[in-house]
């Protein structure tokens, strides 16, 4: 989980944090268009992890 509260944080989000080992992922952003955010998640895990990760954004 360290790796992925790595890849949230170098997309600039604050306060990052998992769930256990869930892959839920809590953090803060300035940024309040939820879909640019999704898009932004899902291309940089695609970049890092070489396949594609569905974001949900609750």
């Amino acid at each position: 989980m360290e790796r992925l509260r790595d890849l949230f944080t170098e997309l600039g989000f604050t306060q990052v944090r998992t769930y256990i080992q869930s892959g839920n992922v809590f953090f803060g952003t300035a940024q309040t268009d939820r879909e640019t955010v999704a898009q932004t998640i899902e291309q940089h895990l695609h970049k890092a992890l070489g396949y594609d990760v569905a974001v949900f954004l609750l």
